[in-house]
């Protein structure tokens, strides 16, 4: 129970452990819907790190979660802020393929994504390919999932390359031309990308 390792790092007097416990409760709080306690469990934080003199580790850490936290919300002005706070502090002490840079960046465009920036959704994403397929290989699935996002934004770009994409494999298949287009056709049609 993060509650009580909290208080039990309080009590104790570490600070560092109180600060991790506090952090855990934000995402299990925002994960549950709960932003009233999460909004708490910031604050609780926030007294902590400053309280530390500013650890950069546990500032990233913090931002992450709060990015979330606005997330959430539907806050997406200041969730992009922390977001891209947590990615500059993450990409100046960490090393390259960090995780946590990828999860800024994962977050920088599902914000993008969300206030309707296909410019800076794609940016974002091809940018987290690059550093996915560096660090997991090309065949990792999260690489494939990246590639569809790149794929639906692209497409949503597009709106009248779909219909035509329709009508070609129409016509291909009304000259029997192809075997398979009228199941290339049904294929297209069920993937959710018309």
């Amino acid at each position: 129970n993060f509650n009580a390792a909290l208080w039990t790092a309080v009590a104790a007097g570490d600070e560092a452990q109180a600060f991790a416990a506090s952090s855990e409760m934000i995402r299990l709080h925002v994960d549950q819907g709960h932003f009233a306690p999460a909004e708490s469990s910031v604050r609780y934080a926030q007294a902590v790190l400053q309280h530390l003199g500013g650890d950069e580790r546990l500032t990233a850490q913090l931002s992450l979660n709060l990015a979330i936290l606005h997330q959430e919300r539907g806050q997406y002005a200041q969730a992009e802020q922390a977001y891209q706070r947590a990615y500059d502090i993450l990409t100046r002490t960490r090393p390259p393929g960090d995780p946590d840079i990828d999860k800024a960046l994962h977050g920088l465009g599902a914000v993008a994504g969300a206030r309707g920036d296909s410019k800076r959704y794609l940016e974002v994403n091809r940018r987290l390919l690059g550093r996915v397929e560096a660090s997991l290989g090309s065949s990792h699935p999260y690489v494939a999932t990246v590639e569809q996002s790149i794929g639906n934004a692209l497409w949503q770009r597009r709106p009248g390359v779909n219909k035509q994409l329709v009508a070609g494999l129409d016509e291909v298949a009304g000259h029997g031309c192809a075997h398979g287009a009228k199941a290339d056709k049904a294929e297209f049609l069920g993937s959710g990308w018309h």
